[in-house]
């Protein structure tokens, strides 16, 4: 199963696009190309706070559309997991 920690260390910032939407499409794009395997958790909020260098409810708000998309699970808490590529 593919760590999707090391997949965050493949992200190019794009400065014509918001913070939360870029992390939205970094993420939906690593599931749909399978760099993040179904099943595999979703790196927690602090860690993409880190990573990206912006605020939780920034995440939090760009990792919703993959909750209603399909391609990640909300579980109890903060963990999300894989849901797998859907169609886009």
């Amino acid at each position: 199963m593919t760590n999707a920690t090391l997949v965050l260390s493949e992200f190019k910032p794009d400065p014509n696009a918001g913070i939360g939407a870029q992390i939205t499409r970094f993420l939906r794009d690593a599931i749909v190309s399978g760099d993040i395997e179904p099943g595999a958790k979703l790196p927690p909020t602090g860690s993409l706070v880190k990573r990206w260098g912006t605020h939780a409810p920034t995440v939090q708000a760009a990792l919703t559309p993959l909750v209603k998309e399909g391609f990640s699970i909300a579980l109890p808490g903060e963990e999300r997991l894989c849901a797998g590529p859907r169609s886009v």
